[in-house]
């Protein structure tokens, strides 16, 4: 089959973005990527499209595969994907774009010191993908789920422990309690990269550069006094999907654990989400969580929606 390798460019969006939904309707029934994200993540300012990109084109000019490589700075994993026209059968682009992101994740000009894996999350019943990964070396490591409840009426607002008050944030005061929770909260998640203070603050700040689309009324924090021990995070705007709400983040401090404080600020965010006229929430969790998230969630009602599998490759 005739193709062009070559860097994907602001003018392919659209066509990237059917292709993807196009892949991933094959497992999830529906569209689950949008331009407006396609083009607010590209355009990101530690991203670069022409090096970190690749797409193959036909002659007549339609792509038959994406793929894409994101560097993390100061983490030991480098992230990359890559998505399949499911109507074009041509197994050598698929092998040909795995190359070119094994290639890419060890260029030296590229991988930071600490890297040393490159890691691809795949659909669970994606099983060719899945033999191809192991083929060449990947390793099966991990399973993350999609969790989903969809609100029939408004969620009675949570009642907190005693000595617990919750409150939207406040950028200009409240990143470095939210990274001192979140320090402690994950520090002992599987894949955790610690950072110093003045690390995690930066990072809250390119992210909140990064997505217009961000509302700090949707990221509570929860503070014992002064004292900042829980916070959820969260966005009521998903491009495309008018009713849906996704929670990025939800952690509580070790020390202020078996209070109920986790789940009543997931409780309050859906009665948050709820007033927002969101009917739907979403988030995503380690299936092998040590710290209960996954009961936790179950617990008010989330059900599973999907499973990607995280396949791993050392460099």
């Amino acid at each position: 089959m005739s193709y062009v390798l070559r860097p994907a460019s602001m003018r392919d969006a659209q066509a990237v973005v059917d292709l993807c939904n196009a892949d991933e309707a094959r497992f999830r029934g529906a569209a689950t990527h949008d331009l407006e994200s396609r083009r607010l993540f590209w355009q990101r300012a530690q991203f670069d499209l022409q090096a970190d990109t690749r797409v193959a084109a036909l002659p007549d000019g339609s792509l038959a595969a994406y793929a894409v490589v994101q560097d993390r700075p100061q983490e030991p994993t480098i992230q990359a994907a890559l998505w399949l026209d499911p109507t074009v059968h041509a197994p050598e682009i698929q092998a040909k774009l795995l190359d070119w992101l094994e290639a890419r994740a060890r260029d030296r000009r590229f991988v930071p010191p600490a890297a040393s894996v490159l890691a691809q999350k795949i659909a669970s019943e994606d099983k060719a993908r899945a033999q191809c990964l192991l083929q060449r070396g990947y390793k099966l490591v991990r399973h993350f789920m999609r969790m989903r409840i969809d609100l029939a009426s408004c969620p009675t607002p949570p009642r907190f422990p005693a000595g617990i008050a919750v409150r939207a944030m406040c950028q200009e005061q409240d990143l470095p309690p939210l990274s001192i929770v979140c320090q402690e909260a994950f520090h002992e998640h599987w894949g955790h990269v610690p950072r110093t203070l003045e690390d995690d603050v930066v990072r809250y700040e390119q992210w909140l550069a990064d997505d217009p689309n961000l509302d700090l009324s949707f990221w509570h924090l929860a503070f014992d006094g002064a004292e900042p021990v829980g916070a959820c995070l969260g966005t009521a705007h998903w491009p495309g999907k008018e009713e849906l709400a996704y929670v990025f983040t939800l952690g509580v401090r070790p020390d202020w654990r078996g209070r109920g404080i986790g789940k009543a600020l997931l409780q309050h965010a859906f009665h948050t989400f709820y007033q927002a006229n969101r009917r739907s929430i979403e988030l995503d969790v380690d299936a092998e969580n040590s710290t209960g998230a996954l009961r936790l969630y179950t617990s008010v009602g989330m059900t599973p929606k999907w499973q990607k599998d995280l396949y791993e490759l050392a460099l």
